[in-house]
């Protein structure tokens, strides 16, 4: 039998001389058979250092992933991503709404204090919940048009989570300045018929809220509480 060096990692020098390499006996009359190893892989293993690495990387790709939903989720929405959403009272001094569509008029170019509480009171909705105008109206001392009214001119949509509004009596309701059954005479139309309704769906699906079929909340659980999560 040829005689062998076993070099195992914990015995691993901690010098950048390199180790000695296994190999058969000359005496055997053979060629030496040598086996490459790279020198950082006889290195102490450094378990906890490669957790952490191991760890970086995956927060960051799952940031990445989640980034890249997000942009999907705005462009299914509203066709581009939406502006950042401004914090400071300067930044939404100097917010300037951006046009619902190429060539518009800007309507109503600068967001009123009501309309900052509400989108500020959206954020506070956690994913696979839903509240009603009439709740966020009782919040915030209001009426439920008005809250209707700002919810339409959102423009940080789906960032801001307008299309986790229903109405009270817990149909889907509208959703950019779409309103599935707003005729009441001719009867409440299948959820989802109108394409804005359908995106507003879609949405809450996707975030584990679902209605049945004639666009009415299937889970009443799912309704906000009115307290951050």
């Amino acid at each position: 039998m040829p005689k062998v060096t076993v070099i195992k990692l914990d015995d691993a020098p901690d010098s950048l001389e390199p180790p000695t390499l296994a190999a058969t006996s000359p005496s055997s009359g053979k060629h030496p058979r040598v086996k490459q190893v790279p020198l950082d892989a006889l290195l102490p293993y450094n378990k906890v250092e490669r957790d952490e690495r191991s760890a970086r990387v995956k927060a960051e790709k799952q940031g990445a992933s989640k980034r890249d939903e997000d942009a999907d989720a705005a462009t299914f929405v509203i066709g581009r991503v939406p502006p950042p959403f401004p914090l400071s009272a300067a930044d939404r001094l100097a917010f300037v709404r951006p046009a619902a569509r190429e060539g518009e008029r800007k309507a109503a170019e600068k967001v009123t204090a009501f309309q900052w509480k509400l989108y500020d009171l959206l954020l506070t909705i956690p994913e696979g919940r839903v509240s009603t105008y009439g709740q966020l109206a009782s919040l915030l001392a209001s009426s439920p048009r008005a809250v209707g009214s700002a919810l339409r001119s959102n423009p940080f949509a789906p960032y801001v989570p307008c299309h986790r509004i229903i109405a009270s009596t817990l149909f889907i309701g509208g959703f950019c300045g779409e309103w599935t059954g707003k005729n009441k005479s001719a009867g409440a139309k299948q959820a989802g018929e109108g394409k804005k309704t359908g995106e507003k769906i879609e949405l809450l699906r996707r975030e584990g809220v679902e209605f049945d079929s004639k666009g009415y909340l299937k889970d009443k659980s799912k309704l906000w509480d009115g307290k951050k999560a």
